[in-house]
């Protein structure tokens, strides 16, 4: 199964203060006095936590990793996706959703939201259109599921599945994620399924009794984060689409820290 390294971190040292446009280095970026010295004023925050395509930063290998992604999705069954806390999983996650062919039907569901095998498959009913009612059979619901998604497929369409933070998830319900995966026609990809997480589900997927989740698994990323250099060239990316100048933002010191 490939791997790939892609470096991607967020630095937590930065943060706009809340009702201002000015950026300012928190404490934990380690220079003394920092969180008091402001640096620019912006037009708007460049490190909010709300997604913003213009601010997405395209490092080299950040963005192989998008284009693997959505090239492998509508031909495989199942794509692992993992890194740190903090390392942009999500954010690329965002790109996927927003680069990806109008063809895609997406449903992401949230580790909460994945608590127990009868919630994730009524947020995939709300998506792919199946019914399901709990007093039908678990069978009865994953079959007519498997026969809409079929029909999807069959209209050039391409279900995509992606539970993220899926290290939260139960053993339960990664069981039943790989009873989506096991088709009766064997030659008929009905949907892919992107796991994404942090390195320790990797390890919950090893378990003997995920060996035909981990089978399906065609390809897997792995997050890393930024060296100081993509992190310093990361930082003065989000500054410049806020409205920053060619002024320097930190110091070499703050950088470093971060």
């Amino acid at each position: 199964m490939p791997r790939y390294a892609v470096a991607a971190r967020i630095p937590g040292g930065l943060r706009a203060r809340r009702g201002t446009s000015r950026v300012t280095a928190s404490p934990q970026a380690g220079a003394p006095g920092a969180a008091r010295r402001s640096r620019q004023t912006l037009r708007r925050e460049p490190f909010s936590p709300v997604h913003d395509e213009d601010f997405f930063y395209p490092e080299a290998q950040r963005a192989k990793c998008l284009k693997f992604l959505l090239h492998l999705a509508p031909y495989s069954d199942a794509l692992l996706l993992t890194g740190p806390p903090g390392c942009g999983k999500s954010c690329l996650l965002q790109q996927v959703a927003t680069h990806c062919s109008p063809s895609w039907r997406i449903c992401q569901i949230e580790a909460d939201i994945a608590s127990d095998v009868n919630t994730v498959l009524q947020k995939l009913a709300d998506v792919f259109l199946f019914d399901a009612s709990p007093e039908l059979s678990l069978e009865k619901r994953i079959a007519d599921m498997h026969k809409m998604l079929k029909a999807q497929r069959n209209s050039a369409l391409a279900p995509v599945v992606i539970i993220d933070d899926a290290h939260l998830v139960g053993l339960p319900v990664l069981h039943f994620l790989a009873s989506l995966l096991d088709y009766d026609d064997k030659e008929d990809r009905l949907m892919c399924l992107i796991l994404v997480g942090r390195d320790e589900l990797k390890e919950r997927l090893s378990v003997p009794s995920l060996e035909l989740l981990r089978a399906k698994i065609g390809h897997a990323f792995e997050l890393t984060p930024f060296s100081e250099e993509d992190t310093r060239a990361y930082i003065e990316h989000r500054i410049a689409v806020a409205g920053g100048g060619s002024e320097a933002v930190l110091t070499a010191a703050e950088y470093k820290a971060i």
